[in-house]
């Protein structure tokens, strides 16, 4: 190590990445106002705009330093279904920007990586693939976007909105490769976050894991015994039937539906009001949730009740972080932040919501 420059890139786009709940990947064709023709677009898609919008500013700054695509952009396209995107640093961008005193020879390069999996895969990234194979130059715009989710939506043009003053990079250079070739190359961006890919699937996988009928059936089991009235109430009150006829009508079974409702209303009583178990610590939850179930007692009063903090957006982010749980005690890794319709097709590719 002596007499090496180590040349470090700042890891605070990660933490603006992270900040922004990125959730989705948007596509399409964009026109360039510098080389005045039509290019391809991937707009990253994330909850929050200002911590989205911070993270292209980093990486406009990059390029306006080194003179060079400045962000370095590789997808994996996995096996199973879905894609691995890794956004970093160019080393040779970096050696611009803070290298210009050492030699090549004594330069260390340390690049901080940001990964995000996605479970399904658009034909559009096909077709990008297919359009860089058939150019020696293929420009492309590489932008943020914000998506906006109300209750059981997909994300679509109308959730998806281009963020107005935020930057859009023209992008010369990107990886991409299938799960096979980015195992063949050692080293690479796509290589690295294959490997982080797979480490975290097996660290999630438990020998243990029940069988999809047994899940069900411990399901069924447990909301009959413990919240008996509420799937009467959600069976026969109106409000309850309207809630259950739109989310069907978006592919959420009604299990889920009245697992979601259950779910929200123990957090209620169990977290002073708040939902979705949110003042419970990471790695506690479990054990809260036996010890309330056995206290619970659901009295039959005839009352029409609906809680006025069932609201069907509350519903559509509790089924997403059920579906979550599901899909981890199946041994499959996947983020709850992760828009309704992604859980819902990882789901069911593993026949997990009509089992």
């Amino acid at each position: 190590m002596s007499g090496l420059t180590a040349l470090v890139a700042s890891p605070q786009f990660i933490e603006e990445l992270r900040n922004a709940e990125v959730i989705a990947c948007a596509y399409g064709w964009e026109h360039s106002t510098i080389l005045q023709e039509d290019v391809p677009l991937i707009s990253l898609g994330a909850r929050k705009e200002d911590p989205l919008k911070r993270a292209f500013d980093e990486f406009y700054r990059w390029q306006q330093e080194s003179h060079d695509d400045g962000v370095s952009l590789s997808f994996v396209f996995l096996d199973a279904g879905g894609y691995l995107m890794c956004i970093s640093t160019h080393s040779e961008s970096l050696s611009r920007r803070l290298g210009r005193s050492a030699s090549p020879s004594d330069r260390l390069f340390v690049a901080p990586m940001f990964i995000k999996m996605f479970d399904t895969r658009d034909r559009w990234l096909d077709h990008f693939r297919e359009y860089r194979r058939q150019r020696v130059i293929a420009p492309f715009h590489f932008g943020p976007s914000a998506v906006t989710l109300t209750g059981p939506q997909s994300i679509d043009r109308s959730t998806v909105r281009f963020l107005i003053g935020a930057r859009t990079l023209l992008k010369f250079q990107v990886d991409i490769a299938d799960e096979t070739e980015a195992a063949s190359k050692p080293g690479t961006m796509a290589w690295i976050a294959l490997n982080v890919q797979r480490k975290e699937r097996f660290k999630d996988q438990s020998p243990n894991r029940a069988s999809v009928r047994e899940t069900r059936e411990r399901r069924e089991e447990l909301l009959k015994r413990h919240f008996p009235v509420t799937l009467e109430r959600i069976r026969l009150f109106e409000p309850y039937r309207q809630m259950t006829a739109l989310f069907e009508k978006a592919g959420v079974r009604r299990w889920q539906l009245q697992q979601a409702v259950c779910n929200l209303l123990l957090s209620k009583s169990l977290c002073d009001g708040v939902y979705h178990y949110a003042t419970i610590r990471t790695g506690h939850l479990a054990s809260h949730i036996a010890a309330a179930l056995r206290e619970r007692v659901e009295e039959a009063d005839g009352k029409r009740i609906f809680t006025p903090g069932i609201t069907s957006d509350n519903v559509s982010v509790q089924v997403r972080l059920d579906g979550a749980v599901l899909l981890k005690s199946q041994g499959v890794s996947v983020s709850p932040d992760n828009d309704l319709s992604r859980i819902q097709s990882a789901l069911a590719s593993r026949g997990l919501l009509d089992a």
